[in-house]
C-alpha cells in the first residue's frame, strides 16, 4: 500500500489472500511497485489488484510482479469473501497502465473449485486501461489459465500483451461447473479491446478448449502460438474480431466424416493431427471403415476444419483389405477431399478398409 515500494523474499502460507496492491485515498494514484521473488501459497487470491477510490487521479502504473511463485489451493469460497477466485487478479476499479507480470510460476492445487490463474480486466465502465503485460509465465492447472472476466459495467482495454507463456493443464471444474479452457480472451458486453497480441504462447493438455477470442477487439495480433488441447476443443471461436491469423497451430480432430456418394457407411473412425502454418495446413492421419453398410458411389472425407484456397491433391494407402493406393483431392472453396483409386476405378472403401493418408493445402484463413 503506497507508492515507491518493494515487496520481496517473504513466504506466506494458510491465509485466503496474499498480497493486496492498493492505493489510498481519491486522487492518490498508485505507482512503482515491485513484487518479487515471493513465495505464496493461498486458498482464494495470492496477489490482488485493487483499486475502491473515486475521482480522478486514482489510477495504478508501473506496476511489477515477477520472478514469484503462487499456489492457489482447492478451497470453496468464504462466504464473505467478494473477490473472484484467482490466483493474480488484475481487476481494478479504476483504470491501470505500465503493468508487467512476467516470469512467475502459478499453480492451482486440485481441480473442483472453480479458479482463474490470471485474471484481467477493467471494471468502470467509460475507463480505459493499457500497455498490459503478461509475459514468461508459467501457469498451471486453473479452470482458465487466462481469462478476461465476464463482469457488469466493464472499461476497456488499450493494448494487451500476453507472449512467451506456457499454459497448461487448465481443469473443468465442478463448483461450479466451468469448461478447463487454456485462455478466453473475449472483450465482453460493452467492452472494447484495442490491440491484443497474443503472441509464442504453449497452450497445452486443456481438457475443453484451447484459445476462445470473441467480442469487439479492433488489433487481434495472435502470431506462433503452438496450441494442443483436448478433442471438444475450439482453438479460435471469433466474433467481431480482425485478425491476421498467421499463426502456428498443431490439433489432432476425430470429427472428419467418411462419405459415399450412395447408400451409407454404417460404422467409421477417423483420426487427423493438422498442422497450420500461415495460410497452409497439412493432414496426416487414418480413416477406417468397420461397417461399410450400403456405402458405394464416389467417397469423400469430409467436414476438414479448414477451406481449401486452391485445388490440392494428396495421397492415401488403404492397408486394412486391399492395398490400393489412392489420391486425395480437394476442390477450391471446399472442405472435402474425394478419395480416388489410383486407376480412377471403382468405390474404394470396403468394410475393414483402413486409409493411412495425408494432404496439404492453401486455406482461405
Amino acid at each position: 500500500h503506497g507508492s515507491n515500494t518493494v515487496f520481496t523474499g517473504n513466504h506466506i502460507s494458510d491465509y485466503v489472500g496474499g498480497v493486496v496492491i492498493a492505493a489510498g485515498d481519491s486522487g492518490e494514484n498508485l505507482q512503482s511497485v515491485l513484487v518479487v521473488d515471493n513465495d505464496i501459497k493461498c486458498s482464494y487470491n495470492c496477489i490482488y489488484f485493487f483499486r475502491n477510490a473515486t475521482g480522478a487521479g486514482t489510477g495504478m502504473f508501473d506496476i511489477s510482479v515477477q520472478d514469484n511463485i503462487l499456489e492457489v489451493v482447492d478451497t470453496v469460497k468464504p462466504a464473505a469473501y467478494s473477490a473472484v477466485a484467482s490466483c493474480i487478479s488484475l481487476l481494478p476499479l479504476h483504470l491501470c497502465y505500465q503493468v508487467f507480470i512476467e516470469d512467475n510460476v502459478l499453480i492451482k492445487g486440485a481441480y473442483v473449485n472453480s479458479c482463474y490463474g490470471i485474471l484481467v480486466g477493467n471494471a468502470t465502465a467509460g475507463e480505459v486501461s493499457y500497455d498490459l503485460h503478461i509475459r514468461h509465465n508459467y501457469i498451471n492447472g486453473f479452470t482458465r489459465n487466462i481469462e478476461l472476466p465476464d463482469v457488469a459495467g466493464v472499461g476497456s482495454i488499450g493494448t494487451l500483451y500476453i507472449t512467451d507463456n506456457v499454459l497448461t493443464t487448465a481443469k473443468t471444474s465442478t463448483t461450479p461447473a466451468s469448461s478447463g479452457i487454456g485462455a478466453v480472451l473475449i472483450a465482453r458486453a460493452g467492452q472494447t479491446i484495442d490491440s491484443l497480441f497474443f503472441e509464442n504462447n504453449k497452450v497445452v493438455a486443456s481438457e475443453y478448449g484451447g484459445v476462445t477470442t470473441g467480442g469487439s477487439i479492433t488489433n487481434l495480433k495472435y502470431d506462433f502460438n503452438y496450441v494442443q488441447a483436448g478433442s471438444n476443443y475450439t482453438e479460435l471461436l471469433s466474433a467481431t474480431v480482425t485478425t491476421d491469423r498467421s499463426y502456428y497451430q498443431q490439433k489432432t480432430i476425430t470429427t472428419a466424416v467418411l462419405a459415399p456418394t450412395a447408400g451409407a457407411i454404417t460404422a467409421y473412425t477417423t483420426s487427423l493431427t493438422y498442422t497450420k502454418t500461415g495460410k497452409w495446413v497439412t493432414y496426416s492421419g487414418l480413416a477406417s471403415i468397420s461397417n461399410n453398410g450400403t456405402g458405394a458411389g464416389n467417397l469423400f472425407l469430409q467436414n476438414l476444419p479448414f477451406t481449401s484456397a486452391n485445388y490440392s491433391c494428396g495421397v492415401a494407402r488403404e492397408a486394412g483389405v486391399s492395398g490400393l493406393t489412392c489420391a486425395l483431392q480437394i476442390e477450391t472453396g471446399t472442405t472435402a477431399a474425394q478419395i480416388i483409386r489410383y486407376d480412377n476405378g471403382s468405390y474404394p472403401g470396403s468394410t475393414g478398409a483402413s486409409f493411412r493418408l495425408s494432404l496439404s493445402y492453401p486455406t482461405t484463413v
